[in-house]
């Protein structure tokens, strides 16, 4: 069975998050470099680009404030739960510093208005594919090195959605964490 993205799950109920090429391409690639700070040594990490040394600095600083424990295993780790009916890539899981875990995902330059959906969406994956996951946040980094960070704890995300193969249909959920 071809199962949805949690992406493209969450973007159902909103009007189009179209990027342009240009942003789509600087996220990838900061992606990837914040992926590699998160989870190699900084001998094994690549030179940034000048145009994106904010977004990578602005990582940096949340790392050093919050002093994350990645879950390497299940970073950037494609997953698929049928029991959910989705499948999707978080960026980053880790253990912050008051021992709760935290699905993290980043966002260089803006989020798109699903992303009160998107991260409880990862949270869940998560719980289902890999383990307890306390909380989702997301992590918006800036090209001036600024950033924002947002944590949504488990009684933030009360909702489900079914697909019947076809169409989405998103209901309110008491508690399923």
């Amino acid at each position: 069975m071809l199962l949805p993205s949690v992406t493209v799950v969450c973007s159902h109920f909103f009007p189009p998050w179209n990027p342009s090429d240009e942003a789509a391409n600087r996220g990838k690639s900061v992606h990837r470099l914040c992926f590699e700070r998160a989870t190699l040594p900084p001998e094994q990490w690549s030179d940034v680009p000048k145009a994106q040394r904010g977004y990578v600095d602005a990582f940096l600083e949340w790392r050093d404030l919050y002093r994350p424990v990645f879950h390497v295993e299940a970073c950037e780790t494609h997953r698929i739960s049928e029991k959910l009916g989705v499948h999707g890539t978080p960026d980053l899981v880790a253990t912050m510093g008051d021992g709760i875990i935290a699905v993290v995902d980043l966002k260089s330059g803006g989020a798109p208005p699903y992303v009160d959906m998107q991260v409880p969406a990862y949270r869940r994956l998560l719980c289902d594919t890999w383990g307890k996951v306390d909380h989702g946040a997301w992590l918006i980094l800036k090209a001036n090195g600024g950033s924002k960070f947002r944590v949504q704890d488990a009684t933030e995300d009360g909702f489900s959605w079914e697909w019947d193969g076809g169409d989405f249909l998103l209901r309110e959920v008491e508690d399923e964490a």
